[in-house]
């Protein structure tokens, strides 16, 4: 099991004046838990006040419901017009946002508006102004009756990636009209045969996550539309048996988005980083090896669970300064 490196709390908490003199990484946070708790506009403040420099704005809806996504295109683009305005004027960007997951469901009958809430995911980002979306990669593969069959560990594993190279290939006309580049995302899956335990799945090995990567980007005539998202946390429950620094140099020039958060190797548990062991000196050394010069993006909203809604701000402005010193640490 990987060591976490020290975070230093208590110089955390001290002054912070000698790390906002360097701010050659942006720092940027999911928008979820912050924009449920005190909705849009105070939300976003807040994330501005925290320090943090953009947004990877989440659209975690699921299908049969009235959110944003299952509305018209035109309610769409309202609704993002002024999202992005409300953003821009607290002096942040949108760096990346987060489309629906999964985008694929053994539940057959919910496809077809689960791909419709995807392309008004992109539409959406395209809108934003967003580099990248994160498009999470389906764990099924096509049985021969037209049922879905799901990857665990490699059972599956070649059918699997045919499903998803196919899956991204039925995106890449949205990637161009949208103006947005889909970043993939590795992933684990759980063992159906112990209790509460994770397992490798889809991409969850940085050599097919590279592979899926450069085999999407072989579809595309116009330019590339397909990069890398590492999570880091899941490596942690995936892939203990490499070394993240390892891992992120295997992804190398794909790499230019994350997701970053902590856990024990046990759970999934999206928290701050120093609540967990992720190696994240070994995590920036591999950043500073391939010369990686993207935004430090937070996916660790479950952090503000530990919180009443009371002090959450207080937990979004530790959460910034937990980055900021990391970053400060790794001298990125």
């Amino acid at each position: 099991m990987r060591s976490g490196c020290s975070i230093e709390l208590a110089a955390i908490s001290a002054t912070n004046t000698a790390c906002e003199e360097v701010r050659s990484m942006k720092i940027i946070t999911q928008t979820n838990a912050m924009l449920y708790v005190y909705g849009m506009e105070e939300g976003i403040r807040r994330i501005a006040q925290a320090g943090f420099d953009g947004v990877d704005v989440s659209m975690f809806y699921k299908p049969g419901g009235n959110s944003i996504l299952s509305k018209s295109d035109d309610e769409v683009r309202a609704y993002y017009t002024n999202l992005r305005e409300i953003i821009e004027k607290n002096g942040m960007y949108v760096g990346q946002t987060h489309t629906p997951f999964p985008v694929i469901s053994d539940n057959l009958s919910e496809n077809d508006e689960r791909w419709e809430m995807q392309r008004k995911g992109l539409m959406a980002s395209g809108i934003l102004g967003a580099k990248y979306a994160i498009v999470h990669p389906t764990k099924f593969y096509p049985n021969a009756d037209g049922t879905l069959a799901t990857r665990i560990y490699n059972r599956g594993r070649e059918e699997n990636l045919a499903y998803n190279l196919e899956m991204y290939g039925r995106l890449l006309p949205y990637l161009e009209e949208y103006n947005v580049k889909a970043a993939i995302e590795n992933m684990f899956g759980g063992d159906p045969g112990k209790k509460n335990a994770y397992c490798p799945n889809v991409c969850s090995n940085p050599y097919e996550l590279a592979r899926l990567c450069d085999d999407c980007n072989a579809l595309c005539k116009n330019g590339e539309r397909f990069v890398v998202c590492l999570d880091i946390g899941h490596t942690n429950l995936s892939c203990q048996d490499m070394p993240v620094r390892q891992i992120v140099n295997v992804l190398g020039h794909r790499l230019k988005t994350l997701h970053l958060h902590d856990n024990y190797g046990i759970r999934d548990e999206h928290t701050a980083p120093g609540i967990g062991n992720v190696d994240w000196d070994g995590f920036f050394a591999g950043l500073g090896d391939i010369g990686y010069d993207g935004d430090f993006v937070y996916e660790a909203d479950a952090f503000f669970h530990k919180f009443d809604t009371g002090v959450i701000g207080d937990a979004c402005d530790m959460l910034y300064k937990i980055a900021r010193r990391l970053i400060e640490k790794a001298g990125m």
